[in-house]
């Protein structure tokens, strides 16, 4: 779908199209073999730019999952460190239980 049709869809439509988009990332996530669920890629231009110049990354994802990122040729490789890492939001957390309010 184009920017323009999106746009052209009522307020309600566009939520619904978005509520469908993420539970398709969702399931694509879930069909990732538990080993590739570590890592992930952002490419350079969606780094901040006062940050593109940094060789490593420490932080985090919006699951709350520890991340450590090594910037390479085009853009930054993370890797999810928690033992057992989240693809969704968790209400035990205070960060996540905004989403369950």
């Amino acid at each position: 779908m184009t920017d323009e049709e999106f746009n052209r869809l009522s307020g309600d439509d566009q939520d619904l199209y978005l509520e469908g988009m993420r539970d398709g990332v969702k399931d694509a996530e879930r069909a990732v073999p538990p080993l590739l669920r570590r890592f992930f890629w952002w490419d350079l231009e969606t780094v901040a730019e006062d940050a593109r110049s940094k060789i490593f990354y420490k932080g985090g994802d919006e699951y709350c999952n520890d991340t450590i990122g090594i910037r390479l040729k085009g853009g930054v490789l993370f890797i999810r460190r928690n033992r057992k890492v989240r693809l969704e939001s968790h209400p035990g957390c205070p960060k996540c239980a905004k989403e369950f309010a």
